[in-house]
């Protein structure tokens, strides 16, 4: 007969596991506060500002037979004059970095106005900044918020050929050994600056974009793929041209291709359990192989089924790992918040569940109230942030606020709101406002202005800089400093995945268990 308090304590992890887990469903999330608005808003603003506005990547250009079509799909009565792309630069693939400061003084009537200085532009394409743009662009839960009217529905369709343009420009990424590496400037591939992160966004943002385009749902994107998916050479995309030597939109690429590659990113991701992570690694790779798992569901085929069951093992062994691993930053307290809550929703396991509240409470060890953030590490005092950090703390807090037990959810919401205010708005770390210039006049005139900006915050025309994150800000001595205004691709699409509006029918940036059955 087993011991009594083992029994006991098994039964309490049990319930443990199911109360943690009670949140699993879509559409039962809290009531979004105001931080909640401007932090989709905010990210909105990046990420439409990266992909077609600021000239950080190679140009796509658009035949105006396609944009014709496009239009149509949006809405049949839309005339594709009113469609206006004037000055837009759409791109197909997004280089590492950039300088926001706008080299001219801005016009919302000319898009041409919002490029950026090419010459200070860092034109190395990597995976992970292409990775994270693809789950930003095929994220269901953003195309269902906050897209209403047909120039809406239009640029977002439009969206369709960047999103397979960046699948293209991934399967020229691979090295030999079948990992993800940077394309410098110059087109050739550096392997040895290949990093962990590379691997994890790639199947992240592979593994959305192959969700995306099975969806039977009313989500339009998906809708318009499949219109498009019959038509001659994938609406026209060989006559759409990249500017950069040797990549010439000619090649299609189909549910079968996307397949291919996501199920050889399952592979970099598996490769990286034979190498040192950190536990923010650990955390991000269950993620990864999450949505590996919902997609390669879709696939109905042996070779699926048998690597679907190597995802849920490496979950496993990732979680056991990430419950051992050192966590000596904020970064990866937070981000093991964010990968033990969806283990314990991949796995069922308590102990899972149970080691996401231990991280919580470690992640809240680091709580500075005076500051209104939490400290970078134990004893710290000057802390540092970079979007990478910030979108690491919402994950966690988001996890929590879903997925929690009541308490913890109510102060992970109450964190959620204090810090977003400090470490988002306070301290520098969105440069610009994109109200009202991003923001349709039909939003600002049913909803407060406070969902889309803040008082504190300066136009592009008012401030020189786009609409984008710095790379860093300080807090030391009570002050907040922007020390590196540059824009990180990778750091600010990841942020931007993270901020979601918990509310939607589907919450991006957890797993969509349902499409498991």
């Amino acid at each position: 007969m087993p011991d009594l308090r083992v029994l006991i304590v098994a039964v309490l992890l049990a319930v443990l596991g199911l109360f943690l887990l009670r949140g699993g469903l879509p559409g039962e999330g809290p009531t979004p506060t105001t931080a909640d608005y401007q932090a989709y808003w905010f990210g909105r603003y990046n990420f439409v500002t990266l992909v077609m506005l600021s000239g950080m990547g190679p140009e796509l250009t658009p035949t105006p037979q396609m944009i014709e079509k496009m239009a149509s799909l949006a809405e049949p009565e839309l005339d594709p004059k009113d469609a206006s792309m004037k000055g837009m630069h759409m791109v197909a693939g997004v280089y590492a970095g950039g300088d926001p400061r706008l080299p001219q003084r801005p016009d919302p009537m000319d898009m041409a106005t919002m490029r950026w200085d090419e010459a200070k532009m860092d034109k190395t394409l990597t995976p992970a900044a292409q990775g994270y743009t693809l789950l930003k662009i095929t994220a269901k839960g953003f195309h269902l918020a906050y897209h209403e009217s047909p120039s809406e529905k239009f640029a977002a369709i439009m969206m369709i050929p960047q999103a397979k343009a960046i699948v293209k420009l991934l399967a020229r990424m691979q090295t030999e050994s079948g990992a993800f590496a940077p394309l410098g400037p110059d087109g050739k591939l550096l392997p040895g600056k290949a990093t962990a992160q590379d691997q994890i966004a790639v199947l992240w943002g592979l593994a959305s974009f192959f969700l995306a385009v099975t969806d039977s749902s009313e989500n339009y994107f998906a809708k318009a793929y499949h219109m498009l998916a019959g038509m001659g050479d994938m609406m026209g995309m060989g006559s759409m041209q990249m500017n950069m030597p040797s990549m010439i939109m000619s090649l299609p690429v189909d549910e079968v291709d996307a397949l291919d590659l996501m199920n050889q990113g399952l592979q970099a991701v598996h490769s990286l359990l034979d190498q040192p992570l950190s536990a923010a690694e650990q955390a991000l790779a269950i993620e990864a192989l999450g949505w590996f798992m919902v997609a390669s569901d879709l696939s109905r085929n042996a070779l699926n089924r048998t690597l679907r069951e190597l995802a849920l093992q490496d979950i496993n062994t990732l979680a056991d790992l990430l419950i051992r691993s050192e966590k000596p930053t904020l970064v990866d307290r937070a981000l093991a918040v964010y990968g033990l809550v969806e283990a314990s929703r991949l796995t069922g396991k308590a102990a899972h569940a149970q080691a996401a509240l231990e991280a919580f409470r470690q992640m809240e060890q680091l709580w500075d109230a005076q500051a209104g953030v939490y400290a970078s590490a134990e004893g710290a005092q000057r802390y540092g942030y970079t979007p990478f950090t910030v979108g690491a703390v919402l994950a966690g807090l988001n996890a929590m606020r879903l997925f929690g037990p009541r308490l913890e959810a109510e102060l992970a919401t109450e964190r959620f709101e204090t810090f977003f205010e400090n470490a988002v708005i306070r301290s520098g770390l969105m440069q610009a406002t994109g109200y009202p210039m991003m923001v349709p006049e039909h939003y600002r005139k049913r909803e407060p202005i406070e969902h889309f900006t803040t008082a504190a915050l300066k136009t592009p025309k008012e401030s020189g800089k786009a609409s984008v994150y710095a790379s860093e800000v300080v807090y030391e001595n009570g002050q907040w400093q922007v020390t590196n205004p540059r824009f990180d691709t990778a750091q600010a699409m990841f942020l931007a995945n993270m901020s979601v509006l918990l509310h939607e029918e589907t919450t991006d940036g957890f797993t969509p268990l349902r499409r498991l059955g």
